[in-house]
């Protein structure tokens, strides 16, 4: 078990300069490896090792792993069979427009092959994916007679965009977070080392972010 910290507040308020003061010891007594620090994005884990090699004492360091989500998720699946390719957002709003524009939408005529619905629907299936909401449960909750139209094609075009997904063996970037999650169960593999696990750089959580960090600690 390890401690997990996530250091909340607006831009100044002392976030990374609280993360160097308790991580410096560590850093100086070479036990890197046993930390690590959850950011937002690469921009963010550059200045963060930028401002440990400017503190006093500070000659170098080795192991010391400052990655994202996305990074750690991969991590994890790097000495492990992957079961797909991950695939990215615009393979996404690709795979939404061409189902936008196949699927029969008697509701949608004159807007189907928009772009902003086209954008619209994408972000719905992500947020939905972030939530850990499955297309099967989507369809259960939305079948009545008494949904809005909108809500009836969006259970179709998850439910199909799914389908198309798995045949094509693609994974999107929620999917890994759900998979690294339940692979940290059963292959903890250099993890359990960590000692400490630190977080900033965000606003909110997914629900797959902290299921993520649930198997973490």
């Amino acid at each position: 078990m390890c401690n997990v910290e996530i250091l909340t507040g607006p831009p100044g308020s002392g976030k990374t300069q609280t993360i160097l003061n308790e991580i410096l010891p560590t850093v100086l007594e070479n036990r890197c490896h046993t930390i690590l620090i959850l950011v937002s994005s690469n921009l963010k884990a550059e200045s963060i090792r930028e401002a440990i090699l400017s503190r006093e004492g500070v000659n170098g360091f080795v192991g010391l792993k400052i990655p994202t989500f996305l990074d750690l998720c991969m991590e994890i699946f790097e000495d492990s069979s992957l079961p797909g390719r991950v695939s990215t957002p615009l393979t996404r709003k690709w795979m939404v427009q061409a189902i936008l524009a196949e699927l029969p939408m008697q509701h949608l005529v004159g807007v189907r092959e928009t772009r902003g619905l086209m954008d619209l629907t994408a972000d719905l299936i992500r947020t939905l994916k972030d939530g850990g909401v499955s297309s099967e449960e989507f369809l259960e909750r939305s079948p009545s007679a008494q949904s809005s139209p909108w809500s009836i094609e969006a259970t179709r075009v998850y439910h199909e965009y799914e389908t198309r997904r798995r045949a094509r063996g693609l994974l999107d970037r929620e999917d890994l977070f759900l998979l690294a999650s339940e692979n940290l169960g059963h292959n903890p593999g250099p993890m359990p080392r960590l000692r400490k696990i630190f977080v900033t750089g965000f606003y909110d959580f997914t629900p797959l972010q902290l299921r993520l960090l649930t198997a973490l600690s």
